[in-house]
């Protein structure tokens, strides 16, 4: 009965060091599954984004279109003075269908003050370095 006994407990010890080694590569591939699920996730988000819901995500650009407009005038026009005035209409669900009005004066070329009227569209580009979508104002050009 001895042996009985002493061979049941190789028995159980030799199971329980093989549970342990199929636990341990069990979590080992895991962690490796889990890390590279999380690589993944970052590389979607760096390519596509921070994901908003759309009423934020326009909330969010409909608050921006101001200083993007703003920021327009002072790089489409030379010399220019300050901004007179801004209107920003955001009221479409679609941003490429807003516009702004500004007014600005500007130096001319003889040393006096004009003013001109400017009249833009919006676009939101492709995500930045945050993972979000920005705002971007385009002067229109007249056309004749």
């Amino acid at each position: 009965m001895a042996k009985s006994t002493t061979f049941e407990r190789v028995r159980m010890a030799i199971g329980i060091v093989a549970g342990l080694i199929i636990l341990y590569v069990v979590v080992c591939l895991g962690i490796a599954v889990v890390g590279q699920y999380r690589e993944n996730a970052r590389e979607d988000i760096s390519t596509y984004g921070v994901y908003e819901k759309p009423r934020a995500k326009v909330a969010r650009l409909a608050s921006e279109a101001e200083a993007t407009a703003r920021a327009e005038c002072s790089n489409v026009v030379v010399g220019i003075t300050r901004i007179v005035n801004i209107h920003c209409s955001t009221y479409e669900d679609q941003v490429r269908k807003w516009k702004a009005d500004a007014q600005v004066e500007f130096i001319n070329r003889v040393g006096g003050i004009e003013r001109t009227n400017l009249t833009m569209t919006f676009d939101a580009g492709i995500p930045g370095p945050d993972g979000y979508c920005h705002l971007s104002a385009f002067v229109e050009t007249a056309r004749k």
